[in-house]
């Protein structure tokens, strides 16, 4: 379920309308599955396939994603002219 809401939040980040609320959803769905993330960590011997420094790996590299998502989707800045601009992706 939640690589469909996933997939739905990237197809939202395509458009601008859209952009701040598919990541505001991505934020909140990351932050949702943290949990799991540390029980997966805490109960490795549940998980054999999946290689212990895999599971510590995944703590830094979400609280990477979660600033991304911050800094891709936060409202649009204006410059000292008043002037819209748009951070290149």
């Amino acid at each position: 379920m939640s690589g469909v809401l996933e997939l739905v939040g990237a197809v939202g980040l395509l458009r601008h309308p859209t952009r701040r609320a598919a990541g505001i959803g991505l934020f909140l769905l990351t932050i949702a599955v943290t949990p799991c993330h540390v029980y997966m960590l805490q109960q490795p011997e549940l998980f054999p396939a999946i290689p212990v420094w895999v599971l510590w790996l995944r703590l830094p590299i979400q609280v990477a994603l979660l600033a991304l998502i911050a800094w891709c989707t936060a409202p649009d800045h204006r410059d000292a002219d008043g002037l819209s601009y748009h951070r290149p992706l």
